[in-house]
């Protein structure tokens, strides 16, 4: 059995460590036994102590030289293929999506109804004041141009204003009001027109309620079809249409005493 040559340790035939101390096991002398280390003569091909071969051991260790040499394996790298995503140009944002325009277009209508009306009624309180009503010389001068009704002429004769029967009446909404010029109209009566007028609007229309008389059944039949197109709590616009399609309106706001009154038609 060979023993380590630095503690005396035995070991097992062929170790190259020892399994006590770790020492490397060095190359036997050409004259001694590659197992047991102990010397033999050259001519001799097995040991006389432990009966191993001498030659067979030395020729077929492979030194540590060609064993340092050889070329290191070749290995084979298979080269990935990316993703056509990988492609993908990051700066490109996806489409956006069109936002439907028509709920816009309906909100800004109504915005814009709301402003006229209110704008209609502003005018209306301040057409009402002492200092803004209009002077009657001037209307006479000028003629009527604050009527819709077909059939009209301005006129410059001077009418003499008839005598206004006041008559109670409630019209403390627009639909009441509506229907009270309705009747007006129908009997033709001047007087119950005029009791519906705001004061501003008595004063414009003044001079043509004699003219207004003849059409006023005419007129009663195409206001009988009136459809409200604006409400609010102090104004209210009401359109209808004559035989020949022509489109009119009717004007009414509330006033101070919490009456509808007609404001224009």
């Amino acid at each position: 059995m060979p023993f380590c040559s630095n503690c005396g340790n035995e070991l097992k035939t062929g170790a190259k460590f020892c399994n006590k101390c770790g020492a490397q096991m060095g190359v036997p002398d050409p004259g001694a036994c590659p197992v047991c280390l102990k010397p033999v003569t050259g001519n001799e091909k097995f040991c006389v102590h432990c009966g191993a071969s001498i030659a067979s051991p030395v020729s077929n260790q492979p030194s540590a030289l060609h064993l340092s040499a050889a070329p290191p394996a070749r290995s084979t790298v298979t080269p990935l293929t990316p993703s056509p995503s990988a492609y993908a140009n990051p700066h490109v944002l996806p489409p956006a999506k069109q936002r439907k325009k028509g709920g816009c277009i309906w909100k800004s209508l109504l915005v814009l109804m709301l402003l006229v009306a209110a704008g209609l009624t502003v005018l209306y309180f301040l057409g009402d004041e002492p200092g803004d009503k209009p002077n009657t010389s001037d209307l006479a001068e000028q003629g009527l141009t604050g009527t819709d009704i077909p059939g009209i002429v301005s006129i410059y004769d001077s009418v003499t204003e008839e005598t206004i029967t006041e008559t109670t009446l409630d019209t403390g909404d627009p639909q009441q009001a509506a229907e009270s010029v309705e009747e007006a109209f129908a009997r033709a009566d001047t007087n119950l027109l005029k009791q519906m007028l705001t004061p501003a609007s008595r004063e414009i229309y003044k001079e043509a309620f004699k003219e207004i008389k003849p059409y006023m059944s005419e007129y009663s039949k195409a206001f009988s079809n009136r459809k409200l197109k604006i409400s609010t709590p102090i104004y209210s616009l009401y359109e209808f249409t004559d035989e020949t399609g022509k489109i009119f309106t009717a004007e009414f706001a509330l006033s101070d005493d919490g009456q509808w009154k007609l404001v224009r038609f």
